[in-house]
């Protein structure tokens, strides 16, 4: 199922995609496609926050969750 998210901002989206790839693979030791829902939905957490923001792990879990995924 599609849903909607109010984009805010898309400063450092890219960078958070390869930042928490990273993390996810070198540190949770998830799966190539466990990291990249990992990284999607970091990158999804920040769009919604106006300027250069973070994504928590917690804000990245409760995404995931939304979706049907843990780590």
């Amino acid at each position: 199922a599609l849903t909607t998210t109010t984009v805010v901002s898309v400063s450092g989206a890219g960078d958070t995609v390869v930042t928490a790839w990273v993390c996810a693979k070198e540190i949770l030791k998830l799966s190539d496609a466990g990291c990249l829902r990992f990284a999607m939905a970091a990158a999804g957490v920040v769009v919604e926050k106006p300027y250069t923001a973070t994504a928590s792990l917690e804000e990245i879990r409760i995404r995931l969750k939304e979706f049907g995924y843990e780590f």
